[in-house]
């Protein structure tokens, strides 16, 4: 019965998808991209399926944007800073979601099928009150009354302090796309306006906009923004795409053009930058803004050493390993309770699973004083790619589903981030 019933077609269907998705990101590979979206995908989705959405417009890209990809023509975002820009409800935040989606092939008729992403890309958000360990977030925060930036411990971190360690854990495990979203960041980290910057003359933080070109250059780390508020990024961006009604435009020549008119507006006649005050107007002999340093390459990357003592899967008290991971975003493994809620790119319950396993097996390997944690993940991944995903699995924990899928090393490395009780040595 199974034989006779069995769609034929549609399985010859599946593997020539397979197929090309496959082709694509060999071509986004070695392409100047970092995403493709092709026209003629559904992206809007169905708010109670997931799949798409009945009647939506479909995409189609801005000529000055459409490459030809593999037979298949769409939108290529370049590598380097794109801003996706529009009003309330015009479909930007769809877009990036579609591209944060295309980190994963979709199944035949989700819509998106031809829409792949850098692999190595990141969501970036806020982070409010997840926990940082010895981390050097000084090309963002220059001080803090609590003490150094160059190796910052916090509990509970602020929204832009998160922020900042979110992208430089990201930069620090390989990734070479910044997915933002601008309402789900910190005001403060994104964007520092001109009026604020005549205001206020000490200001520990170094927005993204002054820093997020200059990842590019350094680190070859490309952004893709959301931004629907703020002005300040339409200047310095490579490319900028606007939404109306779920149909994109490039107004690149356009954002340009307004950049230099407002950067005209603040030059004193005689051509001196303008420094407006709160108390008169004309007064032009203020301090002047201090210049923003340049960051080495090195200095965008960790040095810290894990050390073994709270890496583990037993709880300090008493008892065997403990592994739960529950269906409301948390792994709960040895002592630790890890909050995973807002790691965006972990796809489904079966990842955060396999991800629970496989924090509990490098735990319980480790016999050092100090974790050799890239070492000890490549050699994990080495493994399953022989042997097959299943090796991680124990049925000794009860608390957890039986069927895994398999993770990307960052989002493993995401989630040992935000681990409250391990200690690392701090880098020199």
């Amino acid at each position: 019965m199974f034989v006779r019933g069995f769609d034929c077609e549609r399985a010859k269907e599946v593997i020539l998808l397979a197929r090309k998705q496959r082709e694509l990101r060999e071509w986004l590979r070695t392409s100047e991209y970092c995403a493709f979206v092709a026209n003629g995908s559904i992206l809007p989705r169905d708010s109670k399926t997931n799949g798409p959405l009945a009647g939506a417009i479909p995409f189609t890209a801005p000529k000055e944007d459409t490459v030809s990809a593999c037979g298949i023509e769409g939108l290529g975002i370049r590598k380097g800073v794109t801003v996706i820009t529009g009003g309330g409800y015009s479909g930007k935040s769809t877009v990036i979601d579609t591209v944060s989606a295309g980190i994963y092939d979709h199944a035949l008729g989700d819509g998106r099928e031809l829409c792949i992403t850098d692999e190595t890309a990141m969501t970036i958000s806020a982070e409010d009150g997840r926990c940082v360990k010895s981390l050097d977030i000084s090309p963002f925060i220059a001080w803090l009354p609590c003490g150094s930036t160059k190796n910052f411990t916090t509990e509970h971190a602020s929204g832009s302090t998160s922020q900042a360690a979110n992208i430089l854990e990201s930069v620090d495990c390989g990734a070479k796309l910044l997915l933002i979203d601008e309402d789900k960041s910190a005001t403060n980290f994104m964007i520092r306006d001109s009026l604020m910057k005549d205001l206020i003359r000490r200001e520990p933080i170094t927005p993204f906009t002054e820093r997020v070109n200059e990842l590019f250059r350094t680190c070859g780390v490309s952004t893709i923004l959301v931004i629907g508020g703020s002005g300040e990024y339409l200047g310095i961006a490579d490319n900028v795409l606007l939404m109306d009604e779920y149909r994109m435009y490039n107004v690149t020549a356009q954002a340009r053009a307004l950049g230099q008119m407002h950067v005209q507006s603040r030059v004193h006649p005689e051509g001196e930058t303008f420094q407006a005050s709160a108390n008169n107007a004309n007064d032009a002999t203020k301090m002047p803004v201090p210049a923003v340093k340049p960051v080495p390459a090195q200095a965008w990357h960790q040095n810290r050493v894990l050390l073994a003592d709270g890496f583990t899967p037993y709880p300090k008290q008493f008892g065997p390993q403990k592994l739960e991971v529950p269906d409301v975003g948390f792994i709960l493994i040895g002592d630790e309770k890890i909050d995973t809620n807002l790691l965006h790119d972990i796809a489904c319950q079966e990842q955060r699973t396999a991800i629970g396993f496989m924090l509990r097996l490098l735990e319980a390997r480790q016999k050092e004083a100090a974790v050799d944690l890239t070492a000890s993940v490549r050699q994990l991944y080495e493994e399953i790619a022989a042997n097959g995903l299943d090796i991680v699995y124990s049925g000794t924990f009860p608390g957890c589903e039986r069927f895994l899928a398999c993770p990307r090393e960052s989002d493993l490395y995401a989630v040992i981030n935000r681990m409250r009780r391990v200690r690392y040595q701090s880098p020199q």
